[in-house]
């Protein structure tokens, strides 16, 4: 229940077309603790305006796409949570042979830090602003039994302004290399294995003339299961560890869990699950290292042709590596979808969260309602 967007053929006969999907967000909504603050918490209400364009080319051998998109945010008396969000992708495959292609990437943003971080969660200040780039290729063999696929991506990301010195130390450049193979064990049965490793170089900023950088490296074995009434079934298992470079104390390795599941229990209701446990960067503690496990669940239930009820719920905990800092945070959720057109949509959502913080972390409390209006034209 999305709206549609178009797709022209270019040469129907030889399978040349393009797909453009303009689109336009607008969401209204109140939140009753807008900073996400332990006590006096105070709420304000707010507009966000997102459009976007989406073009893909489809040919023979090649095919590009692009992506641009915009949010600005204004809330009707909290200025400190204003922003204005610049996104921008292209991709694009080139098939070298049958089974043989390369893909490659590039990406560009211009955000902030989200409320709900251990970095800002619990001030009322400026939220803090950053440009990302990042590029990357990769190279899939694929046949009929299998695939084997190997990629490079390189990020940058550097901050423009901190108000709350939270961002220090975390301007960084990202190396990540990344392989994978699959394989068919029987017709509805496959196996993947997944290697990953991520070197982080932490640079200086905010006074601070030196950090110490950081690697993740990981292996997970996966395995994928479709059959009649379920969409698909993925559950895997493996292992990572973290290290900062200089600081022995910091090293942790990881038992890690990896799933999701699509179950279509009639043609009107579907139920999505899933499991994962990723790490990512953090200005909290020293090692710059933040494991993060998130479980979650959801229902969507056709009620009427142009009307879909949606049950979700969520809990992550956020773990500091080398640091006595971490939170474990719950969020429910209740929504209802309302199709006006075949590019028209309205929506309505209710979220409650919960959040639990050690180590000087914020808890907090929140509930949030947004009215949302799509069109795709």
């Amino acid at each position: 229940m999305e709206p549609r967007c178009i797709t022209r053929d270019l040469d129907s006969k030889s399978g040349i077309s393009v797909r453009a999907c303009p689109q336009a967000k607008i969401d209204v909504g109140y939140t009753d603790n807008v900073f996400r603050e332990s006590s006096d918490a105070v709420g304000d209400g707010f507009v966000q305006l997102s459009p976007s364009l989406e073009v893909d080319y489809l040919g023979l051998r090649h095919d590009l796409g692009m992506n641009f998109g915009l949010s600005t945010r204004r809330q009707f008396r909290r200025s400190s949570n204003n922003f204005i969000d610049l996104r921008g992708s292209a991709n694009g495959t080139w098939r070298i042979s049958r089974n043989t292609s390369v893909n490659t990437i590039a990406s560009f943003r211009r955000g902030q830090e989200s409320r709900e971080s251990l970095e800002a969660a619990g001030t009322r200040r400026e939220l803090a602003s950053f440009v990302r780039a990042s590029g990357g290729a990769g190279v899939t063999y694929a046949h009929a039994d299998g695939f084997v696929s190997l990629g490079q991506t390189i990020s940058h990301r550097r901050f423009l302004s901190d108000s709350t010195e939270f961002a220090t130390t975390r301007d960084n450049i990202t190396y990540k290399t990344s392989g994978c193979v699959g394989r068919t064990l029987a017709r509805r049965l496959g196996i993947v294995l997944i290697g990953r490793g991520t070197y982080v170089d932490r640079l200086p900023n905010n006074g601070v003339t030196s950090a110490n950088d950081n690697y993740t490296v990981s292996a997970l074995a996966s395995f994928v299961y479709r059959y009649t009434g379920i969409t698909q079934l993925e559950m895997g298992m493996g292992w990572l560890r973290t290290a900062t470079l200089g600081m022995e104390t910091q090293d942790k390795n990881a038992f890690v869990l990896r799933g999701a599941m699509k179950w279509r229990v009639t043609d009107l209701t579907t139920i999505n699950t899933g499991i994962a446990t990723r790490a990512s960067q953090t200005g909290v503690g020293g090692s710059g290292v933040l494991l993060q496990r998130r479980q979650h669940i959801g229902v969507s239930h056709d009620l009427l042709p142009r009307v879909r009820l949606t049950a979700s719920t969520h809990l992550s905990t956020q773990d500091v590596q080398g640091a006595d800092a971490n939170a474990r945070t719950w969020s429910g959720g209740l929504s209802a979808g309302y199709q006006l057109h075949s590019r028209a949509q309205i929506m309505g959502r209710y979220r409650h969260t919960r959040r639990l913080g050690r180590g000087g972390q914020a808890s907090f409390v929140t509930n949030s309602f947004v009215i949302s209006f799509v069109a795709a034209y």
